[in-house]
């Protein structure tokens, strides 16, 4: 599916031509960070990007300027999971910015988990920084910047009784941009690099289709959430 979708960010493409695919765990935002989506289908690629065939999906960040000075927030799932996040936001004459934490888990890593304790896939820690400096009324330079670090279980199968190796990778993402905007005119001009070593991901998710069982027995689950903003 994600091979005929793009996902954008602010702008900025998301899908990896590299490995076919959208690394979800490398978006670099929180949820608790997310003003809107916009979901478009049909294909778009002249708009959108090359890897937009069936639709696309653009994820709109809040800005610093809105945001509240002080965010905390934490959630609880009764399958292991457990995430956390805090931010701090400041509002100057021509300059706000915001600096947000995060990480999320689910499970535990290592031994071996029957079928009632599913493994743990992930474990993602992050930090992103957003600012914006306005020099004048027609002139605006954003820049945000975010790093993360991902965990996970090199054998992700709960029926196999011994412990695996836990990868982990790092990612870092930097996008400054210009923007100029006058009576009759609008200049934009954005630049964005992102590294993310492939490390042993590509490797990590290969299984024999024919021994693969899914389960249909159902599970409930719940979740607890608590949030304070100053």
């Amino acid at each position: 599916m994600f091979r005929r979708l793009e996902v954008l960010v602010d702008g900025q493409a998301r899908y990896k031509a590299t490995l076919s695919q959208i690394d979800w765990q490398q978006l670099d935002i929180a949820i608790e960070d997310v003003d809107r989506i916009e979901i478009t289908r049909g294909p778009g690629s002249v708009s959108y990007g090359f890897n937009a065939f069936q639709g696309m999906i653009h994820i709109f960040t809040l800005h610093p300027a809105d945001s509240s000075r002080i965010a905390l927030a934490a959630h609880y799932q009764s399958d292991q999971g457990r995430q956390g996040y805090a931010s701090l936001a400041s509002s100057r004459e021509g300059f706000d910015q915001r600096l947000s934490l995060w990480g999320q888990r689910v499970g535990e890593f290592g031994g071996y988990h029957d079928n009632d304790n599913p493994p743990d896939l992930s474990q993602t820690k992050a930090a992103n920084w957003q600012a914006q400096l306005r020099p004048d009324a027609n002139n605006r330079l954003n820049v945000e910047a975010d790093r993360n670090l991902n965990q996970q279980e090199g054998n992700s199968n709960a029926s196999i009784q011994q412990d695996s190796e836990v990868l982990t990778n790092t990612g870092d993402h930097l996008m400054p941009e210009w923007q100029q905007e006058n009576r009759d005119s609008e200049w934009q001009l954005r630049s964005y690099g992102i590294d993310t070593p492939l490390g042993n991901w590509a490797l990590t998710s290969r299984y024999d289709a024919d021994t693969v069982m899914y389960q249909h027995n159902p599970r409930w689950l719940w979740q607890a959430d608590w949030r304070i903003d100053w």
